[in-house]
């Protein structure tokens, strides 16, 4: 079997940069991402080459495409540009991209919600007269598991400093912002989960030294750091973890028969319902142990009906489990160890 272009072309990041480079050049003008804010590929460095087939939504990044194909040549890949003429580029001709013209800015997307593994937005919350809403907005797009990955420039950067000492200030039409400013603004947003990767550009001699001298604090160097491009998740890494192995059908249906029987609902019918559950589903004790950390309150009474409608050895395998994920409840596990061995117990006579 033929190898996929992403195993032929990538061995490193650096690597796989001038492979792509060499394969966009047809003897005249090559597309590159050289520049400063996207060095070592940009918002790329946050994504894995695979041949796995996700959905990307590339906001007014048009030079990311054919990168991104290579990367992900299996993806379902759309492009959202304000320009026709971006989208009838022909430098960007077979690379499999469904278009859309609009300004995102001001019109709703044309897309399902919760669609989307990866939306690349470069730059864009910079951009948005309200980036709060904009950064909520593109948030319905993205599934449970999925990512935003953006990019912001750093108004504590050194040279942003130097340019107000001498009275100037160049982001008229853009807003930068610091970390705690764009993490407090994700979180306004509902994003989880949010990480931040630096690109730098150094300073002179004794211009860092001098800043600092003059109060400006100096944490990990990041008035060196000129852009941050951002990851931000939907859920946190746990829930996301528990979401990426079934569907939302069946998480809803497990979620919901164990709801019932935490409130002891209907318990034979309901735990019918959810034994049945598991077993077509396949699923396993450490995720069911971990699923109801995340979703119940009451974990004795849930257990309680659990404990007479389910099957012993399965109970067994959950209740290690939940020992391990819910220490501070110990003795109540314990107390349910005891009950279920007594009822084993009894139903062997």
């Amino acid at each position: 079997m033929a190898k996929s272009l992403v195993e032929k072309n990538v061995g490193s990041m650096r690597e796989h940069w001038a492979a792509v480079d060499a394969m966009l050049k047809k003897g005249g003008e090559l597309l590159s991402l050289d520049n400063l804010a996207r060095k070592d590929g940009g918002l790329l460095r946050f994504l894995t080459p695979t041949d796995a087939p996700l959905s990307v939504l590339v906001i007014d990044g048009a030079e990311y495409l054919p990168h991104l194909r290579a990367m992900l040549p299996q993806a379902a890949i759309y492009a959202v540009v304000r320009e026709q003429d971006l989208a009838d580029d022909a430098r960007y001709a077979g690379l499999d991209v469904a278009w859309t013209v609009t300004d995102w800015r001001e019109e709703r997307l044309p897309y399902p919600l919760a669609s989307f593994d990866y939306v690349l937005a470069d730059f864009c919350l910079e951009l948005a007269g309200n980036p709060q809403d904009i950064a909520s907005g593109f948030g319905y797009y993205i599934k449970d598991t999925g990512y935003l990955l953006t990019s912001f420039e750093n108004v504590r950067h050194w040279k942003t400093i130097e340019a107000l000492k001498k009275g100037h200030f160049y982001s008229i039409v853009r807003h930068p912002f610091t970390t705690a400013e764009m993490e407090t603004l994700l979180g306004a947003s509902f994003y989880k989960s949010v990480s931040f990767s630096a690109i730098r550009e150094e300073a002179p001699v004794n211009i860092i030294e001098g800043l600092v001298e003059a109060g400006f604090e100096n944490y990990q160097n990041d008035l060196e750091v000129r852009y941050w491009l951002v990851k931000a998740r939907r859920s946190v890494d746990e829930v996301a973890l528990l979401k990426s192995y079934f569907t939302p059908d069946v998480r809803r249906e497990l979620v919901t028969y164990l709801r019932r029987l935490e409130y002891g609902i209907e318990v034979a019918e309901n735990g019918k319902r959810l034994w049945a559950l598991i077993e077509r589903e396949r699923i396993f004790a450490d995720y069911l142990a971990s699923f109801i950390v995340e979703t119940v309150v009451h974990h004795r009474s849930l257990l309680e009906s659990l404990l007479v409608t389910g099957e012993f050895s399965f109970l067994r395998a959950l209740l290690e489990n939940l020992c391990g994920l819910l220490p501070e409840e110990l003795p109540m596990l314990e107390d349910m160890a005891r009950a279920l061995v007594v009822r084993e117990e009894k139903q062997n006579g």
